[in-house]
Formats: structure tokens, sequence, C-alpha cells
């Protein structure tokens, strides 16, 4: 809880109630014996804290299955012992400057009902709602009984709200009412009916605001949506509307709703102003809040946190955001009157003649198309050539010209360093960071950034050669704790026939949209712009979960179409749809097959979170959505990581079995066919018709199918649960590359065993790892039979995605900040 300069929070489940300073996260004060508490509040200067003498959650809770409303189910019913029942809890009252504890007293309290006014705390005791005096903590009333309970599961949650003259209570779950009590003495005012609102996990909505006490039918997707404002000490009916716009409703998010003075904000699919006044409703589907907290208005901010959704998954807003009106920039969107191209002193240099790319890295995974493969092979065994450190945040490397060209994220430096003994050539400083290599072109270094500009350097000595402001004004924000531009540009740029194709922005649905721009790579001239701006428009072809790709990517291309994530343009830059956005999400899956077929990853190239509901692919469509993020990893070759060459793909990623809802992801390294034949795809699908919630649930019968039934693709060879969590992956002649840090945890036995005592140690272990503490493998494994033919330690994981193979050698920029070149013994 904030208030004023303070944040009150327990730092553990278990752990006493702790003031830190909002600022700087300094400790101010602890407070002593409030261990085990479970919620607290802050009124006027004094802390009413709801405490229990042990820990609430059940220490021996682990799920059957990893689906949220089998496990909700499961938790409801008395004979699995983990409801919530009517044990004595305590109320005390701490001072929240000095920590002195000014009352002590102990009730029955059902969970989220305690609430405090300027005279009184107020709960809902099981049976009835109780008033304390806020000064003794003395009873002062006990109303008749209201919505009494025996017990109650942990995913659903009351709402008792202390407003003006009254208390406004809803239980929800028993009998749907609204109950409005006096508070002077707790007697019934009304009662009222109380719509179904919020999902699993949620607690009641129960919102006054203008003065009226509202509801909504909001919950579930075929719910009318209706909004009712009632008078909150008579109940009358004073407003009453439904939506006035047409779209896909899901059920609402799996938090209550929020609301401002102006109004009520919920999340049938991301974040929804309801107008109160107007009786109209604003939709946002690209951005919503985390499951049971959702997002918070304040400070004229709307704050939306992270959130694990596999809703319209290529187009929604990732991490920590902090959004403001669009009124607030759009004053300034006008380009600024400076010129937007800077010449610098190199600029006019003669290019160099086109160079042969079969023995380089020129660009980000080494071509257009991103494939991640060279023909050129790399001599085995390998050994440490030199090393070159840089400081950490570290891009992979790109290597051409016997230079090898890597950027840092945290010092906004581009480093050159000679590919033969890893000299330091020069460098060069921007103004924000570079997230991915640059792109080296006929003796050019091209390149964007975070600050929203597109560089050119000469190759040979680092000279600008021009700069181009791709954004439209210079703005800035913070990001990550640096400031960088209202419109970035990834730093890996797409170079093809002497044009510079990139994107600005963030969304399409923010700060006027992505700007698609076309540069002359010699002179930097803009040859074209195109805005795409869906703010006007933001219900244009949603279809259930999935929605049309509003945000940045590093681009590519086969030749012919260019590829940001699953969005298709032409070479000039014009969207164009090669999927009917009407189709089904089921249907949406499986149509992998035709132009456009191309590799992406629907959370983008650069995301390296390993998060179990996305992975890349090579094909032309992704489904969002819960029940179909799993589902194109079915009709197409997908994996945490892809290479290919040719008509084949080579990867690492989950094992083809456990492409369904579950948090066990055994991986494997493969190679398949680049696409399934129609008949393959119709096969698979029928499987998964048939086989029904168990082929979307139950990871035990998908392994258990055989495989041409569940898996499309042909795979010509597998090794299941390698020895390492690939994090950066090449292909070289006829060698795979694979690094990562070592795997030594069997998911499988995790899952079942979560507390033994050898499972908790190797969880930690395998944590450490992941964390860069034990070092990394490096493995050669041949195309033909997937058989390891070299393996070497290395000091530390690699980057995402971050080797490169050039000139017989291999390349790695590892996490601690070092790019280190391997080659022949």
């Amino acid at each position: 809880m904030a208030v004023g300069d303070s944040v009150y929070v327990t730092l553990g489940l278990e752990s006493p109630v702790s003031r830190l300073d909002a600022a700087t996260g300094q400790m101010l004060r602890t407070y002593e014996g409030t261990e085990f508490t479970e919620e607290i509040l802050c009124s006027d200067g004094t802390l009413f804290l709801l405490k229990n003498d042990k820990p609430m959650n059940p220490k021996d809770y682990h799920p059957y299955m990893m689906v949220c409303w089998d496990e909700k189910n499961r938790t409801m019913k008395e004979s699995e012992g983990y409801l919530l029942k009517p044990e004595p809890r305590h109320i005390i009252a701490i001072d929240a400057e000095t920590g002195e504890q000014r009352w002590n007293v102990e009730h029955a309290i059902e969970p989220l009902t305690l609430t405090a006014d300027g005279t009184s705390v107020y709960f809902h005791n099981w049976n009835q709602v109780v008033a304390l005096d806020r000064k003794t903590g003395r009873i002062r009333w006990e109303s008749e009984p209201v919505d009494q309970r025996k017990s109650m599961g942990y995913v659903y949650g009351p709402t008792l709200v202390a407003y003006d003259d009254v208390i406004l209570f809803a239980d929800g779950r028993l009998k749907r009412k609204i109950r409005s009590l006096a508070k002077e003495d707790g007697r019934l005012l009304w009662e009222a009916p109380h719509y179904p609102a919020g999902h699993a996990g949620s607690a009641e909505d129960l919102l006054v605001v203008d003065g009226l006490v509202w509801c909504g039918r909001i919950a579930g997707g075929g719910h009318d949506g209706v909004f009712t404002g009632r008078d909150p000490k008579t109940g009358e009916v004073k407003r009453e509307f439904t939506p006035d716009v047409e779209t896909y409703w899901f059920h609402h998010r799996c938090h209550r709703s929020k609301a401002t003075d102006e109004y009520i904000l919920t999340s049938r699919t991301g974040i929804e102003f309801v107008d109160i006044h107007d009786k109209t409703w604003e939709t946002h589907h690209w951005v919503r809040g985390a499951c049971t907290y959702g997002i918070v208005p304040c400070n004229g901010l709307i704050y939306a946190p992270p959130h694990p959704c596999a809703c319209y998954l290529e187009s929604k807003l990732s991490g920590m955001c902090a959004l403001a009106p669009a009124t607030q920039r759009t004053v300034n969107m006008t380009s600024s009157a400076r010129p937007r191209l800077t010449r610098g002193p190199a600029y006019g240099s003669k290019l160099e003649s086109a160079s042969k790319t079969e023995d380089q890295w020129p660009t980000y995974r080494h071509d257009a198309a991103r494939s991640g493969a060279t023909a050129a092979a790399v001599k085995l065994p390998l050994s440490r050539t030199w090393r070159a450190d840089l400081g950490k945040g570290l891009t992979s490397p790109v290597v051409a010209g016997g230079r090898v060209f890597v950027a840092s994220r945290d010092t906004h430096m581009l480093y050159a360093l000679s590919a033969g003994q890893g000299d330091q050539l020069w460098t060069f400083t921007t103004g924000a960071g570079v997230d991915s290599p640059p792109t080296i072109y006929r003796g050019l270094v091209i390149f964007g950034c975070a600050d929203g500009r597109v560089y050119c350097l000469r190759a040979s000595d680092g000279a600008l050669v021009w700069r181009l402001r791709a954004a439209p004004s210079d703005m800035r924000l913070v990001s990550y704790g640096r400031l960088e531009s209202v419109w970035p540009v990834h730093g890996s740029v797409l170079v093809r026939d002497g044009i510079v194709h990139c994107v600005a922005g963030r969304s399409t649905y923010l700060d006027g949209g992505l700007r698609f721009l076309r540069l002359d790579a010699a002179t930097g001239r803009l040859l074209s712009e195109k805005l795409y701006n869906d703010q006007q428009n933001p219900q244009k072809d949603v279809k259930v979960l999935n929605m049309p790709v509003a945000l940045p990517d590093v681009l590519s291309t086969d030749g012919e179409l260019i590829y940001m994530r699953s969005q298709v343009f032409d070479r000039e830059g014009e969207r164009i749809q090669t999927i009917d956005p009407t189709l089904e999400p089921f249907n949406r899956a499986a149509q992998q097959l035709g132009r456009g077929a191309h590799l992406f990853c629907p959370t983008g190239f650069l995301d390296d979170d390993a998060w179990h509901r996305s992975y890349w692919m090579y094909g032309r469509a992704f489904s969002s959505g819960c029940d179909w993020w799993f589902r194109a990893g079915r009709y197409a070759p997908a994996g945490r990581l892809l290479v290919f060459d040719g008509d084949l793909v080579y990867g690492f990623g989950r094992e083809t079995g456990l492409f369904v809802w579950s948090h066990v992801l055994e991986n494997h390294l493969f190679c398949s066919d680049i696409r399934a034949d129609a008949e393959a795809i119709e096969k698979v699908m029928q499987w998964a018709e048939k086989a029904g919630r168990d082929a979307r649930f139950n990871r035990r019968l998908t392994r258990n199918t055989p495989l041409e039934s569940r898996h499309a693709p042909k795979l010509n060879w597998s090794v299941e649960q390698p020895p390492l969590h690939v994090r950066a992956m090449v292909l070289a002649g006829d060698t795979l590359f694979v690094a990562g840090p070592p795997d030594v945890l069997d998911e499988d036995e995790a899952f079942d065993k979560p507390f033994d005592a050898q499972i908790v140690a190797k969880i930690a272990e395998q944590d450490a790892a992941y964390q860069g503490k034990r070092g990394a493998l490096l493995l050669g494994v041949s195309t033909e039979q997937g058989r390891e033919s070299f393996r070497l330690d290395l000091p530390a994981p690699p980057v995402w995605d971050g080797m490169a193979a050039a000139e017989g050698r291999l390349f790695v920029s590892t996490v601690d900040g070092r790019v280190t070149c391997l080659g022949a013994k």
C-alpha cells in the first residue's frame, strides 16, 4: 500500500510489515509483532492490519494439472482441505509514524472486507457486518445476519465499502445481492441484485462513482454489459445503460474493475473506459492488467503491470507501463522545424564494392530472412582465440570485412573489433541504447537506436556518414530506467537493394502509431514514410482473441515480401493481409501453408524471457488466446529458437507432445521439414477436434498420442532432453552449434514432487544456472542425425541469440559483457 511518500508492505508472505521510502526503497521502519499480516489499511496516519498467528497458505498445496479452472474447482471442495473458514484473526491499530500499537482485538473476519473511515473500522464476520470504534477497537454495533457462510475458496473475495452514511456489501457468490446498511447502527436500508463481474480469483465489483453505487453485468462474454447506478441510500436506479460498441467480449479478466471520477475501468478484453456520464464505452484490447490486481488509475495515468495472458499476443503491451491520455502528446506531434537528416564528416564516401557474404555474417541472424544459417563451415575442434571485455548488455555480434561489430544497450556504444585478434578499432556513442546489431552494407554500418534515429557510419573508422530522425519529433520517455525516444527504432535494420527499411514507434495504438520508413542507404534520403495509426479504429479485424499486429520487431524479408512478426508488407511498406482476419482461432492456427510463410516470433525476435506461451515458428500465422496459443506449434516447425536452410528447420524447444497447456517444459533439439503438407495438417486438426478438452489440457494424453496425429511437420531427427537450455543457435555448414546454461532439472519429477528435498535443491541449482552462475555449454551437433560432435565449456551463457559464424570461426557475446572468438586449434 502506498500513502504519500511511503510504501507499506510485507517483504515476504510471513514477514512483518515494513515501511519503505517510495522514491528509494530504503527501509524506514519494521513494525514489531506484525508477522503473518494478511491485509493492510492506512487511514489518517493509522495502520489497520489484519493479522494471523500462523501462515494462511497451505504449504502442501501443489496443482495436479496446470489448468486454472480445474485447480479453482479443486480448492473449492471441502474434501481437499484448502477452504478458508471462520477462524480468529487479529485487527491491530498501529501509529504509522511511531510504530506504537494502539489496540489489538480478535474476531473472525471474512477476507477482503476490512474497511475504515474517520470514525470506525468495519468488516464482515462470516455472519454479519461489524463496526468497531476506530480509537479503541470496541464493538459499536453488529448488524442482523447478512450473507452467512461457513467457508470460502481462495479464488474469490467479497467487497465491503464505507461511503458517506452507508456501508455497502456484496458477497456475490451466495445470493448475488448488494446490501446497504446505515453507518449509524447497521440496520438494513435496501438490497438489490448484484451482477456477475470479474473472473476466477477476483473480488466482487462494487464501485461508488459520482455519488452512485455501480455494478455491471460483465463477467462472461455472453453478458449484456449493462451498468446500473443506484442511489446508495435508497437503492433507486438513477442511471442504466449497455455498451454502445460491438466487438468480441471474452470473460472479464481475472481482477475486479477500477474507477475514477469519470470512468469505470473494466477488462472484458483489455481496458474499457466506461463513461458513466455520456454512457459510452471506449475499448482498448491491446493493454490490460495483471491477474488478481489489474490496472491502477492514479496521478492522471493508467499503470498497467505485467501479465501472463496470451491474448492478442502480437498487439498487447508487455512490461510495467504508465499510459497517459493521448491529448497530452498530440499537441506536440508536429515534426520539428529542424531537418531530420544530418550529414556527417564521412558523407559522400564512396561505397565499397558489393562483397560475397558466404564467409561473413553481415546482419542480425546472417541474412535478411533471419535464417541464422551460413553455408560456410566452422572447423572443429574449437578453442578460444581471443576475448574482448566490453561491458554488460551486449547484443549479438555481426562480422564483415575483417571486423566484428557489437552494440551495448547499457553504455549506448557501438564497438568495432578486429576479427583476427579482438583489438578495439573504434567506438561510437549514440543517444540511447541499441538493442540489436547493425547491418553492414558496402562498407557502411547502419543501425537504428532507441533515441528514435537511424545511424550510418563508415565501417573503416566509425565516422558518421549520416543520421536521420525516424521519430516525428524529439520527445523522450523513461524505458527500463533509461531515457528513450517515444518512437524508438530497433538496432537491426533491413537493407535490400540499397534501401534501408525500418519501423519507428512502440505500437499502432500509441503516440500516433508506427512509422514504416524507407531510406537510401548511401545518402540517408527519406524515400517514403507510411504511418500506421489504429487508434481511430481499434475494433478493426478483431476476431476472438486475435487482432492485427500492432507491435514493432526486427524486420525480415524473403526477397518478395517484408515481415514484422506475422504482419506482411510489400516492398513499399504497404500492409498486406494474407490471412482472413475473420477466421476462428482453431482454423487460424492451421493456416501455415502458402504465400507469406517465414520465420517469426509473436513476441518478437528479441524477446529473451523464455515465456512458456511464446515460441518461434516458420509459418504464416499465430493464434492467440488461452485455448489456442499452443496450436500453431502443431502445424508448423516451432521452438524457442530456430534456424533454417533450404527445406529444413533446426530448432530447440518444447517436445512435440507439450504443445498443450503445460508448465512442464521438457525440450528437444530437432530437425524437421520446413513445412507440413495439407494432409498432415488435416490429420492433426481432426485429432485435436476429436480429443477435445484433453488435446488442450492433458499433457499425458498428448505425449502418448502417436506423433503423426499431434504434430504435422515431419521430424527428421529429435534429441530429447539435451544437457543445456539453448539461448544461441547457429547453423554453419553441416554443424548445428547451440549454447546455453546447463539443464539439470527433470521438470516432470519437479512437478510431481515439488517438496522433495532433492528436487528443491535441483530447482535452486537450475535457477542459479539460468542466472549465469554455472557457466554454459557449447555443443556442435551434426545436421544429418543430430549426434553431438563437439562440446566446450563456456564461463558464461551467451546473450539471447548471441552467436555468429564467419571466417571459419564462432563469435559469441556472453552475459558477462564479453565477446569471444572461437577458432580451430
